[in-house]
C-alpha cells in the first residue's frame, strides 16, 4: 500500500514538472511575434523639448559619387531597416513620436546606415548608455548573415527592451542558385565581383519592399 502511494505522489510530481515546463516554454514562444504592418513612410520624432519633426523613409538615402563629385542618390537599405525599426519603436510612447533623448539603440548591424540614421538624421548621441552604439560582438560586413540583422532597443524612462530581428521579408529568400542577397553581397564585399549584378537586382528588391506602403507585417520579429 505504502509503494503503490509513493508511485503515485511520484507520478504526481513528475507531471506537475512536465506541465510547469511546457508552461515555460510556451510562455517563451509567446514573446517572440511579428511586426505589425505600418501605414506610413514618416517617422515623427523629438529631441528634448525640441519640435516634433518628420523624416521620409525616401530620405533614407546615400550618395554617388563621380570620383569627387556627387551625381546623385541611392537608397540605403541599412538606413531603411532602422527607420522601420525607429517606426515600429515610435508607437511606444502615447504620441506616436519616437523620442531621442528617451532611448538607447545597440545594433548587430555594424554598417555605416545605423548610424547615418539614428545619428546624422535623428541626432541621436553616440553613446553605449543612452544613445545609439554597435554592439562589441558585431560582425564586419564580409561576415555579416541575417542573423546580425537585429536592434535592440531601450526606452530609457520606463526600462521597456524589445528586440528587433529583420526576417526575409525584407532581405528576400533564395534565389534559384540558393543564395541570398546577403550571401552575394558577402561576396562582393569580400572582393569577389561575379555576382555583382544579382546582389544589386536582389537590393533593389528589398529597397522596393522598405518602401512600399504599406510596410509588410511580419517584417520583423520581436522579442
Amino acid at each position: 500500500m505504502q509503494n503503490s502511494f509513493s508511485r503515485r505522489v511520484r507520478s504526481f510530481i513528475v507531471t506537475l514538472l512536465v506541465v510547469f515546463s511546457v508552461c515555460i516554454c510556451g510562455a517563451a514562444f509567446a514573446e517572440n511575434k511579428e511586426s505589425p504592418q505600418i501605414d506610413s513612410n514618416l517617422l515623427n520624432f523629438q529631441n528634448g523639448e525640441g519640435p516634433v519633426r518628420s523624416i521620409n523613409i525616401a530620405d533614407c538615402t546615400d550618395p554617388v559619387m563621380s570620383g569627387d563629385v556627387q551625381v546623385g542618390t541611392i537608397f540605403c537599405v541599412c538606413q531603411g531597416v532602422a527607420f522601420r525599426v525607429a517606426q515600429l519603436m515610435a508607437e511606444k510612447w502615447s504620441d506616436g513620436v519616437f523620442h531621442v533623448d528617451d532611448v538607447r539603440v545597440v545594433t548587430g548591424w555594424k554598417t555605416e546606415g545605423p548610424e547615418d540614421l539614428f545619428i546624422h538624421r535623428l541626432e541621436m548621441s553616440p553613446d553605449e548608455k543612452k544613445g545609439f552604439s554597435y554592439d562589441k560582438k558585431a560582425q564586419e560586413v564580409t561576415d555579416q548573415t541575417l542573423e546580425d540583422a537585429w536592434y535592440q532597443v531601450t526606452i530609457l524612462s520606463t526600462g521597456q527592451k524589445y528586440t528587433f530581428y529583420a526576417t526575409e521579408k525584407i532581405y528576400g529568400t533564395a534565389d534559384d542558385s540558393g543564395k541570398t542577397m546577403l550571401d552575394y553581397r558577402r561576396e562582393v564585399e569580400g572582393g569577389d565581383p561575379t555576382h555583382k549584378a544579382e546582389m544589386k537586382a536582389m537590393r533593389a528588391s528589398a529597397s522596393k519592399r522598405l518602401i512600399t506602403q504599406p510596410f509588410a507585417a511580419g517584417s520583423f520579429t520581436i522579442r
